[in-house]
């Protein structure tokens, strides 16, 4: 049986793993077993809540240790954040097993897009992490996309709403408050793609487009990357070298995620992919999942 690790830093990555079963399924004979681990360090305090780029390595090195002690045959890491903060720790200690991170495949997905829609503006949404780091305009840029063609924008707190819901008004307020700040960044009238650069953004996607289109003259084009991370050659071949589509699903997290965000990620998943809403209800709750750094909580 094949290990296969999700690793997100909360709720946004389950949509990666609703995908992946959906892809497992359709590929042969074998068996698997799916793995979510929720590296979200403490019940207070994410990753973007942390002091800085330093705390949080600290962080998410102790929880990457944690995900070694799983002996995955192959680990992604489901979350924008975290893939920026694991891209500094590997430049200094690689992993000894193979991971893909979220960075690669979404800029290539978005730079093909721009290149094939030369009118088109990017506007990057994401954490204040991701947006802070740069990385996608320097990504970008480096595959040849001008810079002004880019521009990015943090929405804060909004990855935390989504996960009570993708309609509640709390969203609807923060992906308004996008959409205002954007007008005043972009004319109204350009052709504009929204880059979104958090996996848990594209559970709103009915809204960015009802409320970026009220700013601007034309509904926007959305750019889910989600998917991009399964598409890649070496998850590929790792998933056609064990077919069966016999599935265990398992989610770990160092402490109860609140049972109204689990209850409604169940629901919203039972009728597409079973394995996942089960794993969900069936949770693994164990604060030695990894160690936190002394003297940071």
């Amino acid at each position: 049986m094949k290990t296969i690790l999700l690793c997100d830093s909360g709720l946004g990555g389950l949509d990666i793993a609703a995908r992946l079963i959906e892809q497992i399924r359709s590929m042969g004979d074998g068996a698997f077993r799916l793995i979510y681990f929720n590296a979200w360090p403490h019940p207070q305090c994410g990753y973007n809540q942390l002091k800085n780029d330093q705390e949080r390595s600290q962080v998410f090195t102790a929880a990457f240790e944690g995900v070694a002690r799983f002996h995955p045959d192959f680990c992604l890491i489901a979350c924008n954040t975290l893939s920026i903060v694991y891209r500094k720790i590997a430049a200094v200690k690689p992993s000894s097993f193979p991971v893909i991170e979220m960075v690669r495949p979404a800029s290539e997905f978005f730079a093909e897009t721009m290149r094939c829609r030369p009118e088109l503006r990017l506007l990057i949404l994401g954490t204040d992490t991701t947006i802070r780091s740069g990385i996608y305009t320097d990504q970008l840029i480096q595959a040849g996309i001008s810079a002004e063609r880019l521009a990015s924008l943090a929405c804060p707190g909004l990855a935390t709403v989504l996960e009570d819901g993708f309609d509640s008004p709390a969203v609807r307020h923060k992906i308004a408050a996008a959409a205002e700040q954007a007008e005043a960044m972009i004319p109204a009238d350009t052709p504009l793609a929204l880059a979104l650069c958090c996996t848990h953004f594209g559970y709103a996607e009915t809204l960015w487009k009802t409320e970026f289109a009220g700013r601007f003259r034309q509904e926007p084009q959305l750019l889910n990357p989600n998917a991009s991370i399964l598409h890649q050659p070496e998850l590929q071949s790792c998933l056609q070298q064990a077919g069966n589509p016999k599935i265990k699903v398992e989610f770990f997290s160092r402490f109860p995620m609140p049972q109204t965000k689990m209850q409604f990620f169940a629901e919203f998943f039972k009728g597409i992919v079973p394995e996942l809403s089960e794993a969900l209800l069936q949770a693994h709750c164990d604060e030695a999942l990894f160690m936190l750094p002394e003297g940071i909580f």
